[in-house]
């Protein structure tokens, strides 16, 4: 693969002119490696040292198309680490279930989505009628009455439903990727596995946390804030085990319900839990689901100077 410097102020993945971005913020003196895999292999076919540093930021720039169909994640000395700027994340797909030797990764290029001319509704606030809704909980029971439980796909199923209501927007608890089972030890201090009720082990030369005690069902934690909620995207019976970790692009699930919910006059509404979450990731964050999911508006919980930011962004 051919490599040229790679610029630390994009952060994530992003397409450039050249090729591929790739910059992340690692804030020990670590080397760090981007790691290519097969899509359907899950074979390591590639292992990058990021020698362009610019602060804590390592970045390079993959001159090669071929790496849109691969999955990627990086590495610290032994460790794999998900990028936390990921757009979607393999190996979540079953609810509160950590398959043993999964590996996660995340896509270099998401599936393209044919948005039909959909934009966001723009409903007047004093005209709105707000539900707010868990995912999975809102289809999950038998009583639903839906096919799709628990999902995104549940929930278009249940528009009718929605409308006979007269409701006029939809507001989502967490349905970004969160660490219900707390698969990812990046998101958890040492000293707090015990609190947790989790077990570390070795996986891949890669520290992951093998049971959890509780699972967190609500999501009002740390997450891959990018990424729409893998097992709210796959009804049960596609979770088997064998997919476990492979990559099936399970966004366009969430953009096809937004689309179908702003057909049908009702807009969404994310919440996002941002834990001592940088100002800068926030207004990236939020300007990435606006731009790539056409959502209608966010309810934050984070400091009030970001909370200050958004409100005066022009975008």
């Amino acid at each position: 693969m051919r490599c040229e410097s790679g610029n630390p102020c994009i952060m994530g993945c992003n397409r450039i002119e050249n090729g591929y971005n790739f910059a992340y913020d690692c804030s020990t003196d670590t080397d760090i490696k981007l790691c290519f895999f097969d899509r359907d292999t899950l074979e390591l076919k590639e292992k990058i040292p990021l020698k362009k540093r610019m602060g804590t930021v390592h970045s390079v720039c993959v001159c090669d198309d071929n790496i849109e169909r691969m999955l990627y994640c990086y590495k610290a000395d032994d460790e794999y680490i998900v990028d936390p700027y990921a757009k979607a994340v393999t190996g979540c797909e079953v609810f509160g279930v950590e398959e043993e030797n999964t590996l996660h990764l995340s896509p270099v290029k998401l599936e393209s989505f044919n948005w039909e001319g959909d934009v966001p509704l723009h409903l007047p606030y004093n005209d709105c009628v707000f539900y707010k809704l868990n995912v999975r909980g809102f289809t999950k029971s038998r009583s639903s009455k839906v096919k799709a439980k628990g999902t995104f796909r549940g929930i278009v199923e249940k528009i009718p439903y929605l409308k006979e209501l007269g409701i006029t927007t939809l507001e989502f608890m967490p349905a970004y990727e969160f660490d219900e089972a707390y698969r990812f030890p990046q998101f958890i201090d040492s000293s707090e596995y015990l609190r947790y009720g989790v077990i570390k082990g070795s996986i891949y030369n890669n520290t992951v946390t093998k049971k959890a005690e509780k699972l967190n069902c609500w999501g009002y934690t740390k997450a891959f804030y990018y990424a729409p909620k893998a097992s709210y995207s796959i009804p049960a019976e596609d979770n088997i085990s064998e997919k476990a970790g492979k990559y099936n692009d399970y966004t366009t699930e969430f953009k096809n319900m937004v689309k179908c919910l702003h057909n049908n006059g009702i807009e969404v509404v994310m919440e996002f839990f941002f834990d001592g979450v940088k100002t800068a990731y926030i207004l990236d964050c939020v300007r990435y689901w606006v731009r790539e999911y056409h959502i209608d508006g966010v309810h934050l919980y984070c400091d009030e100077h970001s909370l200050n930011v958004l409100a005066a962004d022009p975008q």
